[in-house]
Parts: structure tokens; C-alpha cells; sequence
């Protein structure tokens, strides 16, 4: 009798696809703001004062990016533990919020087809730009190359650029409706973190002939930190 092996891993196009099927848009936005605001109080020591903090995402139908200057993701942390599918057990990454507990890969692949991400901490910084056609085609060992720099970025913290988006995605962020009711929670949700100081949280969003923003500033409470939104140039959100 001969024995033989039998192929049992999941190709890279299926494990995606079954990676995000429960997510929704929704909150997909919301656990990468999540991240950044849970960079932003594990930087500061856990401190009341988030007054040097600022967190912006804008959302358009061609394009989601959330950038902050919240610290950064240290090298290590992001080759041993962002991009990896599943944690150690003996991983404890200390978050104040991380409600949903997405990740930042399911996020990006929820949301679209190729996605870059740039963070500096102060001592060093990394890209990651992923075309995720090309890599769900690769094979081999799953991984997502990165540029290492053993210099930091003016500004320490992390920018996330997601383009190609999914279809839905695309439609969602064209409607007013959908633009509006996201304002809103955002600035229901991070109403504590405004409390404590986080400077700015800026929603920039735009519809197909209405380009807008919402900003909230330090110290608002959810009675009074629904968003104002109002016209924005398309130069200004470039």
C-alpha cells in the first residue's frame, strides 16, 4: 500500500473571500478608526489629555483613507502580527476599544482591491502596498512585502489608502443617506475620546456632485458633537 498526500489548503482566493463575507461596510470603517484611536490612547500612556491627537478619514467612491498621528506600528509588530491571519494565543495587543474585533486586513479587503499602508513610528517606518488580485493569484507563502526605512516620517503615525473599491462599497459611498448616518456615528461612538482632548476627528465624504466634511473638535460631548456638515472643495479633500 502507498500512502500519499492529499492537497487540503484553502487556495488564497477562497480564504478572502470566506475572510470577509460577514463584514459589513460599516464595520469595516469603524474598527480601522478603532485602530487609530486605540494608537492614540496606548501612545499617550493611557492619559486623559488626546489633545495632540487627530484622527481624518475621508471616503469617497473611488477611494477610503484613514490617517492619523497617533504613534505609529512599530516594524516588528507589523511583520509578526497586523497582516497575519490569526493570532498567537500568547498575543495581547492591550486595546482601549477594538469593539469589533475585524482586523485591519479583513478591513481593507472588505472594503477594496488594493490597499497601501504607510506608518512611522519615531525611530523607523514601512509601506505595504497589495494588489489584492495579483496576491490572491500568488503562490507560495502567504505574505505582503515590505519597504523598511530605519529612519521615522516627519509625522509618527499610520495612513491607510484603500482603492479599487468593491462595487457595493462604491455605491455606498455615493449615497448621501449612507454619508449622513456615518457622520453621525462616528460622533456618537468617539464621543469619550473627544471628551478627553482628541483634537481632531475629521469625516471627509463625497457624493457624485456633493463634496463634504465634518469636523469635531476637542472636548464635544454627543449632545453637541453631531456634525456640521458642510461644502468642501475638491482641492481642499486632494
Amino acid at each position: 500500500m502507498t500512502e500519499v498526500e492529499a492537497a487540503a489548503s484553502p487556495t488564497r482566493s477562497f480564504f478572502v473571500d470566506m475572510l470577509v463575507r460577514d463584514i459589513s461596510v460599516d464595520d469595516a470603517v469603524l474598527d480601522l478608526i478603532d485602530n487609530a484611536v486605540d494608537a492614540a490612547y496606548l501612545d499617550s500612556g493611557g492619559v486623559q489629555d488626546l489633545s495632540k491627537y487627530r484622527v481624518e478619514v475621508t471616503a469617497k467612491p473611488d477611494l477610503f483613507s484613514i490617517t492619523d498621528n497617533c504613534g505609529g506600528i512599530s516594524v516588528d509588530d507589523a511583520r509578526d502580527n497586523v497582516f497575519r491571519f490569526g493570532r498567537p494565543a500568547e498575543y495581547d495587543p492591550k486595546t482601549r476599544i477594538g469593539q469589533f474585533g475585524i482586523g485591519l486586513k479583513r478591513a481593507v479587503f472588505r472594503l477594496g482591491k488594493r490597499f497601501k499602508v504607510e506608518s512611522s513610528t519615531e525611530k523607523e517606518q514601512f509601506t505595504i502596498d497589495v494588489d489584492v488580485d495579483q496576491w490572491r493569484e500568488q503562490q507560495g507563502e502567504w505574505v505582503f512585502q515590505m519597504e523598511i526605512e530605519k529612519i521615522p516620517a516627519a509625522i509618527q503615525g499610520t495612513t491607510v489608502v484603500v482603492e479599487k473599491l468593491q462595487k457595493g462599497v462604491q455605491e455606498q459611498f455615493s449615497q448621501s443617506k449612507y454619508e449622513r448616518a456615518m457622520l453621525l456615528e462616528i460622533a456618537v461612538r468617539y464621543d469619550q475620546m473627544l471628551a478627553k482632548g482628541l483634537h481632531r476627528m475629521r469625516c471627509a465624504t463625497e457624493t457624485q456632485a456633493n463634496p463634504r466634511s465634518a469636523t469635531w473638535s476637542s472636548g464635544r460631548r454627543s449632545t453637541s458633537s453631531m456634525p456640521t456638515v458642510s461644502r468642501c472643495s475638491r482641492s481642499a479633500e486632494a
